[in-house]
């Protein structure tokens, strides 16, 4: 997870190459569950963006792959 120059937080996964990504999501670990500000396909992955937020939480991006 990374953070980017608004301060929201970035998870990113990627299909194993051979693959192409048919779907994703996101899951939450830890803390509470926050609003998303996206949930996309970027490229051969999935991409999830947590707007900034005082309710500390940790997440996941998910990609489902295919091939």
């Amino acid at each position: 997870m990374a953070t980017d120059t608004e301060g929201d937080s970035v998870a990113t996964v990627q299909c194993p190459p051979g693959t192409t990504v048919t779907g994703g999501g996101f899951h939450f670990l830890t803390g509470r569950p926050v609003p998303v500000r996206s949930s996309d396909m970027i490229g051969n992955g999935w991409t999830v963006i947590v707007p900034a937020s005082d309710q500390p939480s940790t997440f996941v991006s998910l990609a489902i792959c295919a091939g």
